[in-house]
């Protein structure tokens, strides 16, 4: 009872308590006024009570509304941020998700299925993630997903009743199909150089009259040039022996 009066009071328990000494010792200066201290002393501690209470009051509202706004954007969050969510319960089996993964992998009714029944995942997916951490991209149909995965394993007094280690595992979806394709575009189109050489041009030239020279050069020039148009690509020649060949992956 008198921890729920005095709750609170540390802020003033020093002005209130030289109120009461000031009090006290008028009193004993002039025993008159003793019924007036009294009243005095009654009065600071009704209205220092009512400030503390007030003031409690005023505090655990605001420290409501913070929480309730706190509450308020998580839950916009888990619902509509562009991010899939899923979490996988000890055995397995999905127990939550929110509607933006059900979005993403293009399943309905997921609940109760395995990460491997849901996404393009090996047999027995769950043990192996609940182990170590990690993110990898994953194609589900048209599309391409970053998926993150962290276990959390339960309670140590959970896990002492059968000596077995329990793991829940939360799933995060989010879709890089853009960069993937940037990724394979910027693979494709990539410029790839060979630097062309002939060792022995000189060695087999040797001993032909100029027309056959040229006609070797000419030859030589065609089959690399129609080598280059094969691989969509260009030919840059330095020298009768040395070429450069330029082409994409595509």
């Amino acid at each position: 009872m008198n921890k729920g009066i005095f709750a609170g009071w540390k802020d003033v328990t020093i002005y209130v308590t030289l109120i009461f000494l000031l009090l006290v010792l008028l009193c004993v200066e002039t025993p008159v006024l003793i019924p007036l201290a009294i009243v005095i002393a009654i009065a600071v501690f009704c209205f220092a009570r009512r400030t503390m209470r007030n003031k409690r009051l005023t505090m655990s509202g605001y420290l409501d509304d913070i929480i309730r706004n706190i509450e308020r954007a998580n839950h916009y969050a888990v619902r509509n941020l562009d991010v899939g969510i899923a979490v996988f319960a000890s055995d397995g089996k999905l127990q939550w998700k929110n509607a933006r993964f059900e979005e993403m992998v293009g399943l309905r009714h997921v609940d109760g299925k395995r990460p491997e029944e849901v996404l393009p995942l090996p047999d027995n997916a769950f043990e192996t993630m609940c182990v170590k951490d990690d993110e990898k991209v994953i194609a589900v149909k048209t599309r391409w997903y970053r998926m993150r995965y962290f276990s959390m394993q339960t309670k140590p007094e959970e896990r002492a009743r059968d000596n077995a280690v329990h793991s829940s595992l939360m799933v995060y979806l989010t879709d890089v199909t853009e960069l993937e394709e940037l990724k394979q575009q910027y693979h494709d189109d990539r410029l790839n150089i060979a630097f062309v050489r002939f060792d022995n041009y000189e060695d087999v030239a040797k001993g032909m009259s100029e027309a056959a020279r040229a006609n070797l050069t000419g030859e030589v020039s065609e089959r690399v040039s129609q080598w280059a148009v094969s691989l969509n690509g260009f030919v840059w020649r330095s020298g009768k022996e040395n070429c450069m060949v330029g082409f994409t992956n595509v």
